[in-house]
């Protein structure tokens, strides 16, 4: 992978960190802290962040509202993007919809998991997601779960322009697609944990 693709997959990292700085008044900082804050070594903090100039000076280091302001225009945060939730209840879509909300992304609609809270606020039957994308197009698609008949094809020709996947198949479409099912993130944990015991009754 490239170094500018690995710094880009970092910049929802630096996102988050940066705005918990301006919330907490914080107006500077310094590679050392961010690469703390990371997890990272300071030289790829300043890696990474190369292509923002302007924002950053040796010896008093970076402005936190410009370096917000930069990355933030970076991921699209400010480009007014909408998002629709494809199976699932009420209670998960709210709570995905404020961490959308939060990064920029409107979520226009939900379309609950039939017998699962039709009727509440914000949301579509389920089988209305073609008639509602013809007529309100957006921007992302998260599938948690996915009708029968519906595919990510018809997805991007409704004008779908990205999809995260958080069934337990994996799609493969014409626009961007993250394929990332709870049951794998759960796995990997498992993993990690047992590899981190062994390492541990080697030593």
């Amino acid at each position: 992978m490239k170094e500018s693709q690995q710094s880009y997959q970092r910049y929802p990292r630096y996102f988050r960190v940066l705005r918990t700085l301006l919330v907490n008044g914080i107006m500077k900082v310094s590679s050392v802290e961010l690469a703390r804050h990371l997890n990272i070594t300071p030289s790829t903090v300043r890696a990474d962040l190369n292509r923002f100039s302007g924002v950053g000076q040796q010896g008093y280091g970076y402005n936190v509202k410009l370096l917000y302001t930069g990355i933030s225009r970076e991921l699209g945060a400010g480009d007014n993007m909408s998002a629709v939730i494809i199976g699932g209840d009420a209670a998960f879509a709210k709570r995905l919809a404020e961490r959308f909300e939060g990064r920029g992304v409107t979520v226009s609609c939900f379309f609950p998991d039939i017998g699962e809270d039709d009727g509440k606020t914000g949301s579509c039957p389920i089988t209305e997601i073609s008639r509602y994308l013809s007529e309100a197009p957006a921007d992302i698609a998260v599938i948690v779960s996915l009708p029968e008949g519906m595919s990510a094809d018809t997805l991007v020709s409704l004008g779908i322009k990205g999809i995260w996947n958080m069934t337990q198949n994996d799609i493969i479409a014409p626009v961007p697609v993250i394929n990332l099912p709870v049951g794998d993130i759960i796995m990997n944990l498992c993993y990690e944990i047992r590899r981190k015991e062994a390492e541990a009754h080697e030593l």
